[in-house]
């Protein structure tokens, strides 16, 4: 019996050995892995915005292998899907909570307000050397959040359109009454199928000339006569025998087409194909070229071309692209060392040279004290005065703060967001109806819109 337990004890003691030698490698291995990320940055990214700018604004990261060598970083995306920014958020903050999540959450047009309230953003005052570089204008007072580069909204004309409308001139910053004059002599010249973007010129510019949704007073004013005007306006202008309609288009067909581009693809009909592609003789077309940098205007207009501004959206047309720090991120320092090397003077300069394909999203530097550098390159280039004189315009309206972000710092809220949002959503389908609603059903609905939003506000 004494010899059983002998044995027993000594399988006892052979089998902790090997147990705490699993731990041991374990231990080593975790280490092995902890030293091997230490330097990993990971940035944080929605798919449409990776897939949209990462070729110009993340041109910053446009050689990763270069970057990596300047800073000792290895740098890493987390692409997260989404149909919508509403959906990417909620993916996003189920990672923000992690221990060792992403370092880096890159934003554009974005509210950051829930990030920095809740804790998750880091901030950043005192811990960049180049932080006072950015546009004063342009800088999140609170510094959580770090722009990089920022980009406005132009079209792009061609000229000889323009001569065979019977428009001697446009100037650049043109009214609302000329884009309507300009839009109905095109649309009166060609047979035209309605599309997506033409509804988005329309829709968009009168439903923002609307005071909907009052923040201070947390109140929604949806049931006003001009919204009722609005919304008989918009169907008059797309259902009023301007354009060829959609074959077989319904309300839903119109919504899906217009919100939902991945369900589209999925369907594969050839009428929402058609719909969602951009009418390349449309005489306004938009181009992520624009005023700021004053090279690619003189080249468009030796190509008799000219940069105008986007009327649609002139007032709230400046986006900032950039970074927040991810509190329990893995790596923070990283990230800081990283976005303090994406505002230094020599890599912004690289972004202000960046080389695009022809129309591509073109995002300009945020650092002011490259100003003079820039206007030496300009010099050089021999460019024309309208072209300077643009961009000098464009650029004094962001520094004087007449020219804000979509999402100004104050305003950002990601509740009123997604509100707003979804108000867009739902005046839409009440536009794109099967059929025009009598002024007393239409008063109706309007009503129950302004109780159920002025409950949300209220919450």
């Amino acid at each position: 019996m004494k010899r059983i337990f002998m044995l027993f004890i000594l399988l006892v003691m052979i089998l902790s050995g090997c147990f705490q030698g699993d731990t041991d490698k374990k231990s080593i291995s975790n280490n092995l892995l902890e030293e091997t990320n230490k330097d990993e940055v990971t940035i944080a990214i929605w798919e449409d915005d990776y897939i949209y700018y990462r070729v110009n604004f993340l041109m910053l990261i446009y050689d990763l292998d270069e970057i990596e060598k300047e800073t000792g970083l290895k740098i890493k995306y987390d692409i997260i899907k989404g149909e919508t920014q509403e959906e990417f958020f909620k993916k996003l903050n189920t990672k923000l909570y992690l221990d060792k999540g992403p370092t880096l959450i890159y934003l554009c047009e974005t509210p950051i307000k829930i990030y920095t309230d809740s804790g998750v953003a880091l901030n950043l005052d005192g811990k960049l050397k180049n932080l006072n570089k950015i546009y004063d204008a342009i800088k999140d007072k609170d510094n959580y959040f770090i722009p990089i580069g920022m980009k406005i909204e132009n079209f792009l004309i061609d000229k000889d359109e323009l001569d065979y409308l019977g428009i001697k001139e446009l100037e650049y910053n043109y009214s609302w009454q000329d884009y309507k004059i300009i839009r109905n002599k095109w649309l009166q010249k060609n047979e035209v199928k309605l599309r997506r973007h033409l509804i988005r010129d329309i829709y968009d510019y009168n439903i923002n000339q609307l005071d909907i949704i009052d923040i201070k007073n947390k109140e929604a004013n949806i049931n006003t006569e001009e919204m009722k005007k609005c919304i008989k306006g918009l169907r008059k202008e797309f259902f009023g025998g301007k354009y060829i309609l959609p074959k077989d288009f319904k309300e839903e067909d119109y919504y899906n087409a217009y919100f939902t581009t991945k369900k589209i693809s999925e369907q594969g009909k050839e009428e929402y194909k058609r719909f969602i592609k951009y009418h390349q003789d449309y005489i306004f077309r938009y181009t992520g070229e624009h005023g700021l940098y004053s090279y690619v205007t003189n080249e468009r207009n030796k190509e008799n071309k000219i940069v105008v501004s986007n009327i649609v959206s002139r007032d709230r047309n400046l986006s900032l692209g950039g970074f927040l720090v991810n509190k329990n991120g893995r790596n923070v320092n990283g990230g800081i060392k990283l976005i303090d090397y994406l505002l230094s003077d020599e890599v912004q300069m690289r972004l202000y040279n960046t080389k695009s394909e022809p129309y591509v999203l073109l995002f300009y530097p945020v650092n002011k004290d490259i100003e003079g550098k820039i206007k030496e390159l300009e010099k050089n280039r021999d460019l024309s005065n309208k072209a300077l004189k643009i961009k000098a315009e464009e650029l004094q309206k962001i520094k004087s703060g007449e020219n804000k972000p979509k999402l100004t710092y104050e305003d950002q809220n990601m509740s009123i967001y997604i509100l707003k949002d979804k108000l867009y959503k739902a005046i839409f389908k009440l536009v794109f109806a099967d059929e025009e609603y009598s002024d007393s059903k239409l008063e109706r609905k309007l009503q129950e819109l302004e109780n159920q939003y002025n409950i949300y506000l209220n919450e």
